[in-house]
């Protein structure tokens, strides 16, 4: 790999981390505003049992979205620092000479499996909320 290459690789790794980032933190956001205006414009709450359950759902989906949301965001910023970390102790520990062509890429590390299942149950939750908030809405 050549420096050109690397640099190329980085760059694009780069704008890929903070377009996820931005997207993850628009959704915690959003979620954080949709729990709150949810639970101060709740005066009455259903007599129905279904939609209590619906909205009961709703509400503990977004907190648990938004929690694991927040932890998703913090698995990005500690995996970035690992490879930063990692490639400046593998840069230091060789030369050019030792390994002409043959940069670590820091976009090639992998995540922690914790950060990335928080991710992925955090989509999840967020998509129940929603659900439940749908179906809260036809049967209210």
């Amino acid at each position: 790999m050549t420096e050109r290459d690397f640099r190329q690789t980085l760059d694009m790794a780069r704008e890929r981390d903070a377009r996820l980032d931005s997207w993850l933190r628009y959704l915690v956001g959003l979620a954080s505003g949709a729990l709150t205006v949810l639970v101060s414009l709740q005066k009455d709450k259903p007599d129905q049992f279904f939609p209590l359950i619906c909205l009961k759902v709703a509400w503990g989906t977004l907190g648990l979205g938004i929690l694991l949301g927040a932890i998703a965001l913090y698995g990005h910023v500690f995996a970035q620092r690992g490879l930063v970390k990692q490639w400046v102790k593998d840069r230091g520990a060789r030369t050019e000479d030792e390994m002409p062509g043959e940069s670590p890429s820091p976009t090639t590390g992998p995540g922690v499996k914790f950060f990335r299942l928080a991710e992925r149950l955090c989509y999840l939750s967020l998509t129940t909320a929603v659900v439940a908030l749908v179906l809260f809405a036809w049967t209210k």
